[in-house]
């Protein structure tokens, strides 16, 4: 009976013989935007945020089979639970049903994403989970690219040679005066989609020249140069459709 009056003390009871509340710290930085921002895990999580008054934090929903609880965040920012067994949250509104997803490609995800687009009526922005993790920085103003989106920017770079230009996410890039050689590829989801780097090396030259490309779903096209010391860098921004 005391437990059901103190669900703390039966969440302290149930962590000493099963599962121990582990600790992930979350940086939320400064948004233009409104953020929604969901924290879920099937083991007991203590979230621990860091933010500021530009964040521009909302909401904050916890899901998870296991208790979750919340730090860090400012008392006129709602808090709601969804977990299968009680959360610590001393200030969490709770609700039934609970939700957690750490793989896009698992069974779990299409579910939780359905979940959280019917709790919140928005469509998802970002997304970062695993299967273990400390911690976590929420990318502000991010597009939501599914790994498997990235897996179609193939390199078809990486140890080819140029010379005035290459071909970017269909844009020409005007190299430098001379031989190019690319030596690696790299594409990783960013605020403005895709960003596709490319460190390339001279072959008259000893200086490595990085050139990266981005494809943006922002409608605008954006070119942008700047030099060092040793040789140019040339960043182009373009949209992507």
């Amino acid at each position: 009976m005391v437990f059901r009056e103190d669900p703390q003390a039966l969440f302290e009871c149930h962590a000493q013989v099963n599962h121990r509340m582990n600790p992930i710290a979350v940086n939320v930085p400064s948004s233009a935007n409104p953020i929604a921002l969901v924290l879920m895990a099937y083991e007991p999580v203590q979230w621990r945020i860091t933010s500021s008054a530009t964040s521009n934090i909302q909401k904050v929903i916890i899901s998870g089979y296991h208790g979750q609880d919340v730090e860090g965040l400012a008392p006129t920012i709602p808090v709601v639970s969804y977990t299968h067994e009680i959360s610590p949250c001393k200030t969490c509104q709770r609700q039934a049903g609970y939700f957690y997803a750490y793989d896009e490609n698992s069974k779990e995800f299409p579910t939780a994403i359905k979940k959280i687009t019917a709790i919140t009526g928005l469509t998802l922005n970002s997304f970062q989970g695993g299967y273990k993790g400390e911690r976590f920085h929420i990318r502000a103003g991010a597009t939501y690219a599914k790994s498997s989106e990235l897996a179609k920017l193939k390199d078809t770079y990486s140890g080819r040679s140029f010379t005035d230009n290459l071909k970017v996410a269909d844009t020409e890039v005007a190299l430098p005066e001379g031989k190019w050689e690319v030596i690696s590829y790299f594409n990783k989801p960013s605020g403005r989609g895709f960003d596709q780097t490319l460190p390339l090396h001279s072959l008259e030259r000893r200086q490595p020249s990085p050139v990266s490309q981005s494809e943006s779903r922002r409608p605008e096209t954006r070119v942008g140069f700047w030099p060092t010391k040793a040789v140019s860098e040339r960043r182009i921004t373009s949209t992507k459709h």
